[in-house]
Parts: C-alpha cells; structure tokens; sequence
C-alpha cells in the first residue's frame, strides 16, 4: 500500500502555507511569507513538489529551471522531509519525480548544492544518478540589507556590464559565452581588462540574488572589486544577496570575506548530464 503521494505544487495559497509550513520545520533557511511563496510559484520556470501522506504534508522539493551551457539546467534547490518520515524513500521520490519532469522539458542538467556535512542529502542525490563533481567548495554570500550603493571603482577604473554574455561575451575564451548571464568586466585605468563575472540571477523560496558561476581576476586588488561590482549590480536590482562557490584552497575566498562576503560553510556540487 502507498504510504504517500507526490505532486507538484499549484500556485495556490494553500500551496505556499503548505510549503512555508514545511520549510519552517525542516530547514528553517527562508524568511519568505506564504504570499511571498506564493508568488514565486507564479513564476515561470519554478517547480515544487510536495509528498502528502493523507492530508499532511510531509515533504517538499523546491526545483526551478536556469539557463546553462548547452541547454537548460534543473536546479535542486530545497529538498526537506519531516522527522517522522525520513528513511522511508519520500525524499529519493521527491528528486525522481523532478528530474524526470525535468528531462521531459528539455533539461539536459541537474544540479545540488549540499553541505559536506549532510550525508543524506548527498546520498538521495547519488542514489538518483548525481554525482560529486570536484572537491569541496566554500560557499560565501553576501547578504544586502539594504540599496545605498557604496563607491567601490579605484580613480580611473571602470565598469563594462554585459547583459547577455551569451551574445556579447568577453574576448577571453568561450566557456563565458553564457546564456542568460550578465557580466560585469572591471577596467583599470589603461581600460585594461583585469577582472570579470558571470552572474546568474536566481529566484528561490528563500531569496532573490545572483550566483557568481565564473569569476576570473588579475589579481586581489581586481578580484575584490568585481566581487563589491557584483554586490553593487544586485543592489539596483533590488536582489537579497550574491553568492558563490570557491575552491577551499583558492585566495579568491579570502579575498571575499574582506568585501563583505560571509562564509556559509563547506558545499559539494552534485551533477547529472
């Protein structure tokens, strides 16, 4: 006998109280209201699904679509299940059923950011054909409290913004020809390229920001200036934050934390083609 049923989520009230239900009691990272939620599930693009176990919620999985090279990129982005029913196969359902609904509309990509130390998030996401890619990461974030931009260029630099890298990307190379990615080139004072984003803008159940995929600098004087451009970017956009993954190793993380950029823990990057 079936224990539960999984569906998606309408964009209904009833919906987004369900979700922002759960949410708070499993993972507790979104300040969003339910009319917040609610209009984010209006959105294009946003995918929920919700496990019931007779009229009780017991689990969601919050997914949405985001361009990435070579086609469409499903991001796992919240995955919780109530006390009571984890270790009964509800969250390895939750993931199944998104990404086969994801391969029906195009996806040519999954992807889960998980803390190194939650193993069973990464084991659900192994167990669906995930798999880790690279080493461990460190995830900063920069949250924005408030719009008041802050003068961040050295005299004489200037700031270049792209707003589809994919149609007018930078002379580099072509990994930065991304599409629906804005890009921010930082110039010194001999308009000299010395440093460069790519910015994804995300809308989630919990925040509204950009992710930085790709970031390249001359060195940590332009690192950290088009890490505050980046900040600065959201902030005329009305975004919560900007984040981005860095190696362990990489003095890029240190270079962030001096621009205002807080560390949220260790993060692996699961993948499936």
């Amino acid at each position: 006998m079936v224990e539960y049923r999984i569906r998606r989520a309408l964009a209904s009230m009833a919906d987004a109280q369900a979700i922002a239900r759960l949410e708070a009691a499993t993972l507790g990272d979104s300040d969003l209201t339910p009319a917040e939620m609610l209009s984010v599930l209006r959105l294009p693009g946003q995918f929920v699904y919700l496990a019931y176990a007779k009229e009780d919620c017991v689990g969601m999985l919050a997914t949405f679509d985001a361009p990435a090279p070579g086609g469409t990129r499903l991001e796992l982005d919240m995955l919780g299940v109530v006390q009571d029913w984890r270790g009964r196969g509800v969250a390895k359902e939750l993931v199944k059923r998104a990404i086969a609904e994801g391969r029906v509309r195009g996806c040519t990509q999954m992807r889960a950011i998980v803390a190194t130390d939650n193993l069973a998030s990464r084991c659900v996401f192994e167990h669906c054909g995930l798999k880790v890619h690279g080493k461990p990461r460190h995830l900063l974030t920069r949250a924005l409290a408030g719009f008041s931009r802050t003068s961040y260029l050295p005299p004489g630099w200037s700031l270049d913004v792209i707003g589809d890298l994919a149609r007018s990307a930078p002379s580099m190379d072509e990994s930065w020809e991304l599409q629906g990615h804005r890009g921010l080139l930082v110039r010194d004072a001999r308009r000299n390229l010395v440093a460069a984003v790519a910015l994804l803008r995300v809308q989630t159940m919990a925040y509204s920001g950009y992710w930085i995929e790709k970031i390249t600098a001359v060195d940590g004087t332009a690192a950290g200036v088009v890490l505050a451009a980046a900040a600065e970017d959201a902030k005329e956009a009305r975004l919560d934050e900007v984040g981005v993954l860095l190696g362990v190793d990489d003095p890029l993380a240190h270079v962030a934390q001096t621009t205002g950029y807080e560390s949220a823990g260790t993060y692996y990057c699961l993948l499936s083609g």
